[in-house]
């Protein structure tokens, strides 16, 4: 049995049970099942909740395999798999490419449980159909982004007979993609307004977003920039005016700007059946580093100490400040140097302190607060209540933008260029170029899990080297980096410690351009699967 068949027939068998509200371990079969729209809600509840579970393998894979990120961590031998995706030497074998590669059909799967069990007798089931449709057009946008167009699609709940399922012809999945967006739309609901919370479920406007997506990789970029102009006609979503450092918390939780979010209610009793949200638990700037718990009152009751993973590149602030200077308003709501920990508070006192992996910049838009924290102050900092966010209003804009510009339409290119750089605090541009689109998302979307899917679309639909040379060209050396603290002038300085290779060169063309499929996929459905070249 393959991959493909044998997760999905495990997928309705595990998690969330509490949350589905019906009775389990076979005591309803499916045909007395999926009868009333009680038995929908409680589907679609399965259905959401493994969407959520999957958001981890999504930004761990995606984080990885951009040129965003150092490993970084407080223990230098921790996490031994993260070097070989960020340097571009892992193999079929990766368990995190197996890890989401199981993630997408494990969707299909929910998704073709609901589609095909419930009738659509009543306008709830219509819905809930819909939103199965989305996200089973949702799964397979990513199967073929990543692996190819020609990944196997699932498009009906598999007989026996058919669980060795094989490569799709070309073609096929983004046609079955589109159809599926496109029948979405047609029935899900929108928000009632702009400023409307209480819908927080997938819209007719996320579908409208993933359709436009899927037109983009696919070049038919007039298709696609007619998609994203129905999202920002609606005016049912506009950029936040809060500050851009909250953007990522608890504060912009359903606001204006996010299109697309899975829930993560503020419940600690509760949190294992409704989710929690520990990424910034594992981002978080280490307490190892910045000794929060020596800080005054005030900075321990506002920020709380996580593992340090995923330091900034400085690649990444290098292109901050060519763009926004060392001060820009985007820039120091994403990245702050040692230098700048103290206008929030926080000071120093990491004498003789190893920063591994790192370039001694901190991520600040992932920092941890206090008021994201279920419970009281000192609880957990894995358990977090910001809602997993797949989609904000900017990207639409600068989606938008890219569609506009590559179908000639370079007008209105620039005005959603320049809306999201005006929020940025930046002069507007004229003239604009495909590369300042490119350095805008860049910058606007930086550790949100945006910049992977980017380069590697990129890559493949223009034939250019830059999404290639990006990867290629990121740092080939990371240091260890000593941190040493003057206690007269309480001055930080840094020494280069030890040097660690990241052999970069690993990453070729004709190769790299899509993910291998997994080695336990091919081991039990080899005869069938054609891995993609050069794996």
């Amino acid at each position: 049995m393959s991959i493909v068949a044998g997760i999905m027939l495990l997928a309705g068998a595990v998690g969330c049970e509490k949350e589905l509200d019906i009775q389990q371990h076979g005591s309803i079969g499916m045909e007395e099942f999926y009868q009333t729209d009680a038995d929908a809600e409680s589907a679609v509840a399965n259905l959401y909740c493994v969407w959520r579970n999957s958001y981890s393998d999504r930004m761990y894979l995606f984080t990885l395999l951009s040129d965003e990120v150092h490993r970084g961590g407080n223990h230098a031998t921790k996490f031994a798999p993260f070097p070989q995706l960020l340097s571009w030497t892992f193999n079929s074998g990766n368990s995190y490419v197996a890890s989401y590669y199981k993630s997408c059909y494990n969707l299909i799967y929910a998704a073709n449980l609901v589609i095909d069990n419930l009738s659509d007798d009543s306008s709830v089931k219509k819905q809930i159909i819909a939103e199965a449709k989305f996200f089973r057009g949702y799964a397979h946008f990513h199967l073929a982004a990543l692996w190819g167009e020609t990944v196997p699609m699932v498009d009906h709940l598999l007989a026996p007979e058919e669980y060795h399922i094989g490569n799709s012809q070309p073609g096929q999945v983004w046609a079955l993609v589109e159809k599926d967006l496109t029948d979405a739309i047609a029935v899900l609901p929108s928000k009632k307004n702009v400023d409307d919370k209480s819908l927080t479920r997938v819209t007719k406007e996320a579908a409208e977003v993933y359709l436009g997506n899927a037109y983009l990789w696919q070049k038919k970029y007039e298709e696609a920039a007619a998609e994203y102009e129905k999202v920002i006609n609606s005016g049912l979503y506009k950029l936040w005016d809060g500050d851009f450092e909250n953007l990522t918390h608890v504060p912009a939780n359903n606001c204006s700007e996010k299109v697309l979010e899975a829930q993560v209610p503020n419940d600690l009793d509760n949190y294992r059946t409704n989710g929690i949200n520990s990424s910034n638990g594992f981002w978080g700037n280490a307490g190892l580093y910045l000794n929060f718990f020596s800080q005054t009152k005030d900075a321990r009751n506002k920020f709380a100490s996580g593992n340090g993973y995923f330091p900034p590149r400085e690649g990444l602030y290098k292109a901050f400040v060519a763009e926004e200077g060392e001060d820009g308003y985007r820039l120091k709501a994403s990245i702050r140097t040692m230098e700048q920990m103290p206008e929030a508070g926080l000071t120093c006192d990491v004498d003789g302190t190893i920063l591994f992996f790192s370039d001694k910049y901190f991520n600040w838009k992932t920092r941890i607060l206090q008021s994201d924290l279920m419970g009281k102050p000192g609880r957990n900092v894995d358990n977090q209540y910001i809602n997993y966010c797949y989609v904000r209003y900017a990207e639409v804009l600068l989606l938008a933008a890219e569609a506009q510009f590559r179908a000639g339409n370079k007008t209105k290119a620039e005005d959603y260029l320049n809306q999201v750089r005006q929020r940025a605090k930046l002069a507007d541009k004229t003239g604009i170029t495909l590369d300042d689109i490119k350095t805008e998302k860049r910058l606007e979307f930086a550790f949100e899990g945006v910049r992977y899917m980017d380069l590697t679309r990129w890559q493949r639909i223009e034939g250019e080297d830059d999404a290639y040379n990006a990867m290629k060209d990121q740092d080939k050396i990371v240091y260890n980096i000593k941190v040493s603290k003057d206690k007269g002038t309480g001055k930080v300085s840094y020494e280069k410690v030890v040097a660690v290779e990241y052999p970069n060169a690993g990453y070729q063309k004709g190769k790299h351009e899509l993910l291998p499929y997994p080695l336990e996929e091919l081991e039990v459905n080899g005869a069938n699967i054609q891995q993609n070249p050069n794996w």
